[in-house]
């Protein structure tokens, strides 16, 4: 008896330890979730009229920011945000390196910034 006790205990471990083992596995999806931030083509050439005016219009002309009337150069008007690029620094303002952080509330997300950065960067095209 004590014979076939040992013989079905050794079984039963040796059993378990597989069971466990081959229920095991990864996969893709669940360890490496996809990324949710945006891929920005490099391929694009960024406009203003495509893709920096809604930036700009929801980080920059708002109330009591650049717009008409606030004492501040306004951000309304294509001819108004090149003239910021060209005369006050625009691009070293948003990316921080010009001493005044745009927009004063913080960074601008990482995907509006390289848009931003990009447009500036090819001549900043309106269409």
């Amino acid at each position: 008896m004590k014979r076939y006790f040992g013989l079905a205990l050794i079984t039963s471990v040796i059993g378990m330890s597989m069971s466990l083992n081959s229920c095991y596995y990864d996969n893709a999806e669940d360890l490496y979730p996809a990324d949710t931030t945006a891929v920005l083509d490099t391929n694009i050439v960024y406009t203003y009229n495509g893709h920096t005016k809604a930036i700009i219009d929801g980080n920059c002309a708002t109330a009591g920011c650049h717009i008409a009337g606030t004492g501040r150069q306004p951000f309304t008007t294509y001819a108004e945000v090149s003239a910021a690029i060209q005369n006050f620094n625009l691009k070293g303002r948003i990316e921080g390196t010009s001493g005044a952080i745009m927009p004063p509330s913080g960074s601008l997300p990482q995907s509006q910034l390289t848009i931003l950065t990009s447009w500036i960067n090819n001549n900043y095209p309106e269409n």
